[in-house]
C-alpha cells in the first residue's frame, strides 16, 4: 500500500473514532471555582458627618399692613359709601384713620360709614399706625355721580 493511501486510511480511521466517542469538554461544564478565603481587616466605615448647624433666624422686625376692602365705591351723589379696612401691626395695638378725600375731618375708625355730598371722584386712605409710630397705608377710589 502507498503512502498517501495508508494516510487518508488512517486519517478516516481516527476521524471515526473521534466522532463515535463522547467528548467530555463539549458536553459538561467545568467545575466552578472553589471560594478563595482571603484575610485582612476591611477598612474602618467614615465617621458620621455632622449636621451643619442651622443658620440663625432673625426675628422680623416690627411692622404695620393695612388694605381698604369697602364693599361699594360708586353711587348717586349724596352717597353713602361703607369704609371697611383689615389690618394690623406685629408689635401693639392698632390705630386706623380715614381721610376720606373730600376735605372733611379723619375718622378714627376702621370701617365707618361715610356721606359723599357732591358729585366726583375721591381718593380715600385708610392709615394704620402703632404706638410706637410705625404704619401702612391703602387707597382706594370712591366715584359719587351726580
Amino acid at each position: 500500500m502507498s503512502f498517501v493511501r495508508r494516510s487518508l486510511l488512517l486519517s478516516l480511521l481516527l476521524s471515526t473514532a473521534l466522532l463515535s466517542s463522547s467528548c467530555r469538554s463539549c458536553t459538561e461544564a467545568p467545575p466552578p471555582p472553589q471560594p478563595r478565603r482571603i484575610e485582612g481587616k476591611l477598612p474602618p466605615p467614615p465617621p458620621p458627618q455632622a449636621a451643619a448647624p442651622a443658620p440663625p433666624t432673625t426675628p422680623e422686625p416690627p411692622h404695620c399692613a393695612v388694605v381698604a376692602v369697602p364693599p361699594n365705591i360708586e353711587g348717586k351723589a349724596p352717597f353713602t359709601a361703607s369704609m371697611q379696612a383689615e389690618g394690623g401691626c406685629t408689635d401693639g395695638p392698632s390705630l386706623f384713620e380715614w381721610d376720606f378725600g373730600d376735605g372733611t375731618p379723619h375718622v378714627k375708625e376702621q370701617s365707618p360709614n361715610h356721606v359723599y355730598e357732591k358729585a366726583g371722584e375721591y381718593n380715600a386712605t385708610i392709615t394704620i399706625r402703632d404706638p410706637d409710630g410705625r404704619s401702612d397705608n391703602d387707597s382706594v377710589t370712591i366715584t359719587a355721580t351726580p
